[in-house]
């Protein structure tokens, strides 16, 4: 076993593995040791049959046992590993063991397929390459052979035999045959020729059997009820009367004649039971009647003119017999071959059986074109896999990309690398939740091609949260370098960094402020516009009444006793209300200023600074000290679990590694910076052109700077008191100490 070495990776301890021998070793370590036990398919951007290949059965995921048993059987069949040490996909022959000579054969079987006999190595891409020109010689080894590639005569038997048995799709997704259907169609050859071989016993009119015979099957109901009324009338002499039906109120109405018609005896029963076709009578089936006399009974009974029971029970054995043996014959197919079945030969058979037995002997060599396959991915990929799944050493290279990895997300102003594919978000998030990594989910959409949507969970791992929002919109670039629109969807909020901790506490401050204010402001906005309303409401009623005064007739006076009517509400009263409220809360505003500076006369500079600092570090440590418990347990793994991976190791985000997910790439060297700003000075060049006027832009810094001078001076004036005798105390203090 060669020597084993382990890796830290910001405190991950990973297997190195460098080559095939390397990762023979690796198999052979407890499971425990390996970042990975299991992951889904879904997780990585290689080849997808490679990793159809090592999910052997088929679940979607891949566990320790199949990536095990894909290195062994890739040691069995490999005697010379340069090829998977450095990744090639095209096998050398010379490099196969004796254990391969099976996928030696299947490489000489596409090297002759595409007309590269004698070359000594084989591509994967060759490979895949061979399987149209192998369906375009028939080298299908599935044992089924299709019309096309055969010679006319061997086509038109394989046809006959389809059109009797049907087909079957082989790999070539052409219909042909197998030697199922063969034996099949020889069992129902058998059938129709023994059919056909009664047919002369059984036509015994000759060639008028056919029309004969239907004639006697339209006739057999009416028939065989007249001589069931004959054998009435044997038995009941006066039956007639009651076999005649009813003829009441049936003048003029066809349906009730025709029924009455229906319901009359096709002749006069009689009791000997013998059919008198001169007395039939005009009925519903009459014709019928007439055609059975004309075109079977008189041919067969030459020189009768009535028909016994006994006569008609000789009709119809015969004509049901050979309507029999006529539907059968329809219903066979291989009858409905005609003439082409008899000259369908045995030979002609054993042929097609020939081509089928030699395509089905081609299985072999030919699923060994899919093990030659195998092998080439295996060549090609096991060892970059083993490095995303033993170990995982390019997450920690800021030059590299896992296979796990979907791309690189730009988004206010910084570059996240780390992407994982989110198949479920609910189930990624749930998860996410629990952790105390700050996530946010991307979708990703657009691009060249106009590939279908899908979303990724990305990490910010270091700097701020600042900008990150649902709906922020960004670019992500793919493993291939293509471009695509991102919009993130949905946020899983926690501290990025220390620095942010710190001054979290600040911005709510600042937040709740401002709300609070903005709260007054609106608050103060709706109550001067009501004032307002009721002023112009209360102005429109003294017009009205006014002008109502002016014309109507003085009123009569009223009682002394009667009490005058209040006086309308005054608007200039509720507008100095407002504003005196407003007064209020500016003078408030002012006594805390002025609080303030009393308070902060009282102290010492260095009281000053102490109570600064304590109350920074009442405020701000809780929240670091929390953050600093929550950032050191960061954990990269929990993004990829969330995806359905199984890891052993935790991958924890070290002081190194928040910066290599999450960055702002520096500017390039040699590139120079501008402090002016340059649009202020195109600004000033356009005014001074005469091209702008100058507009007022609100209060300027300066405006800004005499607004804080005056708020310190009013300060300053309200605690002049404290000030004075802070001045006072000292200028005692250094006399009485300057005294002899």
């Amino acid at each position: 076993m060669s020597k084993l070495q382990f890796k830290n990776y910001a405190g991950s301890l990973q297997l190195d593995i460098q080559d095939f021998d390397g990762l023979l070793a690796a198999i052979e370590i407890p499971k425990t040791q390996w970042v990975a036990t299991a992951a889904p398919n879904a997780a990585f951007t290689c080849d997808p049959a490679f990793l159809n290949f090592l999910d052997t059965d088929n679940n979607g995921r891949v566990r320790v046992e199949e990536l095990t048993a894909a290195v062994r059987w890739t040691a069995k069949m490999l005697k010379d590993r340069k090829g998977v040490n450095a990744g090639s996909d095209t096998l050398q022959l010379a490099s196969l063991s004796a254990d391969a000579t099976l996928l030696d054969q299947a490489a000489t079987l596409v090297l002759e397929a595409l007309s590269k006999e004698g070359s000594t190595s084989i591509s994967l891409a060759e490979i895949r390459e061979s399987a149209a020109p192998l369906r375009a010689v028939h080298f299908n080894g599935d044992g089924i052979i299709a019309p096309e590639g055969v010679p006319e005569r061997l086509a038109a038997v394989i046809n006959a035999v389809i059109s009797v048995t049907g087909s079957k799709k082989n790999l070539a997704e052409k219909d042909g045959i197998s030697t199922d259907e063969i034996k099949a169609f020889r069992e129902a050859s058998a059938k129709a020729k023994e059919h056909l071989a009664k047919k002369k016993d059984t036509y015994q009119w000759g060639d008028a059997s056919e029309p004969r015979a239907a004639a006697v099957r339209a006739a057999k109901p009416r028939v065989d009820e007249y001589f069931l009324q004959c054998r009435l009338m044997a038995s009941h002499t006066d039956a007639g009367a009651a076999l005649k039906p009813s003829l009441e109120n049936v003048a003029g109405n066809a349906e009730h004649l025709l029924a009455a018609l229906t319901a009359t005896p096709i002749a006069p029963p009689s009791a000997d039971g013998v059919l008198q076709f001169s007395k039939l009578f005009r009925g519903k089936d009459y014709e019928t009647l007439e055609s059975l006399r004309k075109d079977a009974f008189e041919p067969v009974f030459a020189g009768k003119s009535a028909m016994n029971e006994g006569d008609w029970l000789e009709l119809s054995a015969i004509a049901d017999s050979i309507l029999t043996w006529k539907s059968a014959a329809d219903a066979d197919k291989a009858i409905a071959l005609g003439d082409e079945l008899s000259r369908i030969t045995e030979t002609e058979l054993e042929a097609i059986e020939k081509r089928c037995s030699d395509d089905a002997a081609r299985k072999e060599r030919l699923d060994a074109i899919t093990q030659l396959e195998k092998l080439a991915l295996y060549q090609r990929w096991l060892i970059t896999y083993a490095n995303n799944f033993i170990a995982m050493p390019n997450l920690y290279d800021p030059a590299k990309m896992c296979l796990f990895e979907r791309g690189k997300l730009v988004l206010s102003g910084r570059l996240f690398t780390f992407a994982a594919l989110v198949p479920d978000r609910a189930i990624h998030s749930a998860l996410c939740d629990k952790g105390t990594m700050f996530t946010m989910y991307v979708k990703v959409e657009g691009g060249e091609g106009a590939k279908p949507a899908f979303e990724v969970a990305i990490p910010v791992t270091s700097g701020t949260s600042a900008g990150i929002d649902v709906g922020k919109r960004g670019v992500f670039v793919d493993h291939e370098d293509k471009e695509y629109d991102a919009t993130v969807l949905h946020v899983i909020r926690q501290p990025v960094s220390l620095w942010e901790a710190m001054i979290m506490p600040y911005q709510k401050i600042g937040k709740f402020i401002s709300t609070k204010i903005e709260s007054f402001a609106s608050e103060g906005d709706k109550a001067l516009e009501k004032q307002l309303d009721n002023s112009y409401a209360a102005a429109q009623t003294t017009a009205t009444r006014a002008a109502a005064a002016a014309n109507t007739p003085p009123a009569p006076a009223a009682p002394a006793a009667a009490a005058a009517p209040a006086p309308p509400p005054q608007s200039g009263g509720a507008l100095a209300g407002t504003v005196a409220a407003l007064g209020v809360g500016f003078g408030m505003i002012l006594a805390a200023i002025t609080t303030l500076f009393a308070a902060l006369g009282n102290m010492s500079v260095m009281q000053l600074i102490g109570t600064v600092l304590g109350l920074f570090a009442i405020v701000s440590l809780p929240s670091a000290l929390f953050a600093w418990l929550k950032l050191r347990k960061r954990d990269i793994a929990i993004v990829l679990e969330g995806q359905g991976w199984a890891i052993n190791e935790r991958m924890l985000l070290g002081k190194h590694l928040g910066p290599l997910f999450t960055r702002k790439p520096s500017r390039p060297k040699g590139s120079d910076i501008e402090i002016l700003d340059s649009v202020a000075d195109m600004m000033a060049r356009r005014r001074e052109e005469g091209l702008d006027q100058s507009e007022p832009q609100g209060m300027q810094a300066k405006h800004w700077a005499l607004v804080v001078l005056a708020i310190v001076l009013f300060g300053l004036y309200q605690a002049r008191g404290v000030i004075m005798k802070k001045i006072t105390g000292a200028t005692a203090q250094t006399s009485s100490t300057s005294a002899p």
